[in-house]
């Protein structure tokens, strides 16, 4: 007897948003990623994973939500988080004609342990049979046998974890002195887990007035010689479409259309997350 087998579930991109400590922007710039593929008429859900310091929520004007991430993994230790929960505990976020869906992160810090990592790994996928992109914003630490006395999880397991599984990860690098070393020291940590994994590197609020008039050719110099790594795409500082956006809690993205911090957003996504030919890649070298 011939039986119909279902089809396989439609799987996502998973992309993770990754920086080093000492706030170098990752979370504006999940945002603007998320923001920019809704944009582009994609499906999208952002989950804030970040355990150290989750922002997203007061970064879009949310506050502080009950729910969120911390509700998804109680119902995924209980085998209960389904496309339905998805959809009740994400928070829809208006981006022009389109919207993106955020699962907020924690409400306070010493809550990690609440996110075991195979919980967070069944809201990942889950998330991902219901989108066309899924993009994590993830705390900074990757230091190994930090371990929760009660439970004897590993406090940055999830991060390890999501960095494993992504299929994409945004590095975010600040462009600055300490912001350099600090990804220098970090990044071999990341090197490890995904080696010749697919990497990309983000040179965050690129500005003349820390580095001099050369800042990007320094930049992209001092990473290539102390680790071999490639800058894909330079954010200039633009401390007036950040201000805005702060102001308005929405993505840097809605800032006024001529801002460079939102045009080099929208090569970011064009050209390494959708793989697209964009008619801003010629203005990408003169950007910062």
């Amino acid at each position: 007897m011939q039986t119909d087998t279902p089809p396989p579930a439609k799987v996502g991109k998973i992309i993770a948003v990754w920086g080093a400590s000492g706030s170098p922007g990752k979370t504006t710039i999940a945002v603007g990623l998320a923001n920019e593929l809704a944009e582009a008429g994609k499906t999208v859900t952002l989950i804030d994973l970040d355990l150290e310091a989750s922002s997203t929520g007061v970064l879009l004007g949310l506050g502080d939500s009950p729910g969120g991430i911390a509700a998804a993994a109680r119902l995924a230790g209980h085998s209960r988080f389904d496309s339905e929960q998805l959809h009740r505990l994400a928070t829809p976020v208006s981006s022009g004609r389109h919207s993106f869906k955020l699962l907020g992160g924690l409400v306070a810090a010493e809550r990690w342990a609440e996110i075991a990592p195979d919980r967070a790994e069944e809201v990942i996928l889950v998330a991902a049979e219901n989108a066309e992109f899924v993009v994590i914003d993830l705390g900074s630490s990757l230091e190994a046998n930090l371990r929760d006395v009660s439970t004897g999880l590993d406090r940055n397991k999830v991060t390890k974890q999501t960095l494993a599984m992504a299929d994409q990860i945004i590095t975010v690098c600040l462009a600055d002195p300490v912001g350099i070393s600090r990804y220098l020291r970090a990044i071999d940590q990341l090197v490890e887990l995904r080696p010749g994994g697919q990497i990309f590197c983000v040179v965050n609020r690129m500005r003349a007035s820390v580095l001099g008039s050369s800042a990007k050719q320094q930049v992209a110099e001092t990473l290539g010689r102390m680790a071999q790594i490639t800058v894909d795409c330079f954010i200039p500082d633009d401390p007036a479409a950040a201000d805005f956006a702060m102001r308005q809690a929405v993505p840097i993205s809605h800032a006024k259309r001529t801002s460079l911090a939102r045009m080099a957003i929208g090569v970011l996504t064009k050209t390494l997350v959708l793989g697209e030919r964009s008619q801003l890649d010629r203005r990408l070298a003169k950007l910062g």
